[in-house]
């Protein structure tokens, strides 16, 4: 049995398991009382038809509890969860499973993440020409090891069978669509822009993307639809003013890729675009200002009022305790006097 495993272990290690990530859009979705609809595509080479999906719902600061699963068509609901809120439709062409939440209440504020099990049964078709599979006897075969399992056997089953009995068969998440729930609007950002400073033999490109709400934004580097994952920071989301955010991502490349070009493209709940770093609107630090004022500008804006407020904070409390000081002198003298008399 150990030789089995160790064998599977091997196969699948050489063959190879790049697992397909479910993309789930949009990125947020921001109701009150309406329907809410995100969508989980999973583009694997097993048979769609074959997949089961699992939608999660995660709310912040607890762990993911499932919600539901799809199976053959047939969905089957957790405990806890109101059947009659919840529509899936599934999509065996365009390998898509929608899962629509009804008359959108404040408990359905969470992330929801699609998951499925990936069998990669295509590719594991040199594995299982190797076993030996007897029905009559309800056994599996590699030589002399076997597993019990169930009669009339496909592939898929198989090869769930061995990669859960050696550990390796796990779930695959998407990204997760977050589900907000409020009266105000969503808004796409009023500003993005591009800047670049060069620096001895590097050039810096900073993607300022300004005022948009829910803070909810995914951005990326690319080059030739490839995206660039090297020598990129992603700051984080700051609140600029009420019910505004804004974020800053920069990327730092050679000097002589200075006529390539890069593109900052953002995902967001209202609106994708993408940004060429070989453009007109392009500014450099020494046209406007330093790649990180810019980037900071909003943040140090907000800092200078906090650390005004503290130390008029302070201020105000020094003068409480001057006051108490000077009463409390008062009162020992009056009580000091007192005694003499």
């Amino acid at each position: 049995m150990l030789l089995l495993v160790v064998f599977v272990a091997t196969a699948s290690w050489s063959y190879g398991f790049a697992q397909e990530i479910p993309m789930q859009s949009p990125i947020s979705i921001t109701k009150f009382q309406k329907s809410a609809r995100m969508t989980c595509e999973i583009q694997t080479e097993a048979n769609f038809d074959d997949i089961v999906i699992h939608w999660y719902k995660q709310k912040e600061g607890e762990a993911p509890k499932r919600l539901l699963f799809v199976s053959e068509g047939k969905v089957a609901f957790e405990s806890g969860f109101q059947a009659n809120r919840y529509m899936t439709d599934i999509s065996s062409v365009q390998k898509q499973c929608v899962l629509t939440i009804k008359d959108v209440i404040p408990d359905d504020a969470a992330t929801y993440y699609c998951a499925y099990w990936d069998p990669h049964c295509d590719r594991n078709t040199k594995i299982i020409k190797h076993l030996k599979i007897d029905y009559t006897e309800n056994l599996i075969f590699f030589k002399e090891y076997y597993i019990p399992m169930q009669t009339q056997l496909s592939c898929t089953d198989i090869v769930k069978a061995l990669f859960t009995v050696i550990g390796y068969y796990n779930k695959v998440f998407g990204s997760g669509t977050k589900l907000i729930v409020s009266e105000k609007s969503s808004s796409p950002p009023k500003n993005s822009e591009i800047l670049q400073k060069k620096h001895e033999n590097q050039i810096m490109y900073v993607c300022f993307i300004e005022k948009f709400y829910p803070e909810v934004i995914r951005v990326t580097w690319t080059e030739d639809e490839k995206e660039v994952t090297d020598n990129v920071v992603k700051g984080d989301t700051w609140q600029s003013k009420e019910d505004e955010y804004s974020i800053a991502s920069w990327l730092t490349v050679p000097a002589e890729n200075e006529d390539k070009k890069y593109y900052c493209k953002y995902e967001h709940e209202e609106k994708s675009t993408s940004l060429p770093t070989q453009a007109d609107s392009v500014k450099t630090a020494s046209q406007e200002e330093d790649c990180g004022t810019v980037f900071n500008r909003d943040q140090l804006m907000h800092r200078t009022a906090y650390l005004v407020y503290i130390i008029l904070l302070l201020k105000s409390s020094m003068y409480n305790i001057i006051i108490l000081f000077f009463i409390y002198r008062m009162w020992a003298l009056t009580k000091h006097r007192g005694k003499k008399a």
